[in-house]
């Protein structure tokens, strides 16, 4: 049981501290369930009235705790990769339960972008912000080669090349930005020549 505690903290540091998907075994989840299973077989049984008990139930609090956060990062990164860019997580990368959610997700995407059709970028004079309504985009410089993206308003963007400078929607760039690909893009009109 050390073991799985073990290969569960290692993935949750290895996702934590990584902006992409971390490799996981194809049957982690399944193993990690199991190792939950038995630790709550193991309180019912025992109890958690002695010491042994108790250091039992934190395990199983800490290790839920854990394996709970893991799932949510995962997810996250699973989602804006199929939903923010053309790219897909790379498949050694996700457990059998991942794959399958990755399939759907694809199916939901493209079953939206099918209904709404393809929409074309706004009018220039449309990327600011407009009084009363409308998504502010932001000017940023790509730090590294990203391919198309849709954005929050369903429209595609890119692919760009490192060094390229576009203008995308505040959310979409706060993503790019955690995630180091692209700088925020500071224009100041006036000049102190």
């Amino acid at each position: 049981m050390k073991d799985a505690y073990r290969r569960l903290v290692e993935a949750w540091s290895r996702e934590l501290n990584n902006p992409e998907l971390q490799d996981l075994e194809e049957d982690f989840y399944i193993v990690i369930r199991d190792y939950l299973g038995g630790l709550e077989r193991l309180l019912e049984q025992k109890g958690s009235s002695d010491i042994e008990g108790m250091l039992r139930a934190r395990e199983l609090e800490r290790a839920r705790s854990i394996f709970i956060d893991l799932i949510k990062r995962r997810s996250m990164k699973i989602f804006e990769s199929l939903m923010f860019s053309e790219m897909t997580p790379e498949e050694s990368n996700l457990t059998m339960e991942e794959k399958n959610a990755v399939k759907h997700l694809q199916e939901f995407k493209k079953s939206l972008m099918e209904t709404c059709g393809e929409m074309r970028p706004p009018p220039r004079e449309d990327l600011r912000r407009r009084e009363g309504g409308g998504r502010e985009e932001l000017l940023i410089r790509l730090l590294k080669p990203l391919p198309k993206i849709t954005g929050l308003n369903l429209v595609n963007y890119g692919p760009f090349e490192a060094e390229d400078i576009a203008t995308i929607p505040r959310d979409n760039v706060d993503v790019l930005i955690k995630r180091g690909v692209a700088v925020k893009v500071n224009w100041d009109t006036k000049r102190n020549d």
